[in-house]
């Protein structure tokens, strides 16, 4: 009898074994799904260096208020009751490089980071009251990161009208392009495919759908070379 209990003991233990290492298998499947589901949706832009977010996040707020006394916050674009000592900084963003020449002679691309080229400059959208103000500016220095300024509240006000339109509560992410001949900067969703590129609106902030539709590459490119003529 004794003999007969621990035989089923045992085939027990090996269907409890089995079971056990199906389970594993199903939950490494799982896993194995989602990871590839994550990898293969990876937005194409890079996350910012971890020196660069040290060099951005080091005394932030002492930075900050030492260039903006309280009696300039407007003239630099905040409103006056604005707390600098409440401020924020979001998710960095690295500068592309939009050049005359790639307007101007580059035939037949398809995909608006063919035109693109990577600088080592990232913003950092600075946030008070949960909107993005101003912009942070941290850059490669005699090999250091370092903060190099801050400004640009027309630029923030542009791209936070922007993400709230485009970044899908965090599915979708932004690069930030600048042209400098014409002055200005543009926005591309990779996400929502490779021919998009949308000129900052800024001359129509008073239009809440300005950033509606975006614009395709071949659109925004034909303007742009119509301007550097």
């Amino acid at each position: 009898m004794n003999n007969i209990i621990q035989i089923l003991k045992t085939d027990n233990q090996k269907q409890k074994g089995s079971h056990m290492k199906e389970k594993i298998h199903s939950i490494s499947f799982i896993i194995f799904i989602a990871i590839y589901f994550i990898t293969a949706q990876t937005p194409v832009t890079t996350d910012a260096p971890s020196e660069v977010l040290t060099a951005a996040k080091t005394d932030f707020i002492n930075y900050l208020t030492k260039r903006i006394p309280n009696n300039t916050k407007e003239m630099i674009g905040l409103s006056a009751d604005d707390n600098l000592g409440e401020a924020a900084l979001g998710t960095p963003i690295q500068l592309h490089y939009l050049s005359a020449e790639s307007i101007t002679y580059k035939r037949g691309a398809k995909s608006a980071q063919s035109y693109l080229s990577a600088t080592t400059m990232w913003y950092f959208p600075i946030i008070l009251s949960g909107k993005m103000k101003l912009m942070l500016y941290v850059d490669k220095m005699n090999g250091s990161w370092k903060k190099v300024g801050l400004g640009s509240a027309g630029l923030a006000t542009e791209l936070d009208d922007f993400c709230k339109q485009w970044i899908d509560n965090g599915k979708n992410e932004v690069i930030l392009a600048q042209q400098q001949n014409l002055g200005v900067y543009l926005f591309h969703v990779p996400q929502l495919g490779p021919n998009n590129l949308t000129v900052s609106q800024s001359e129509k902030r008073n239009d809440p759908n300005r950033y509606k539709h975006l614009n395709s590459l071949s659109t925004t490119i034909q303007v742009l070379k119509d301007k550097i003529k």
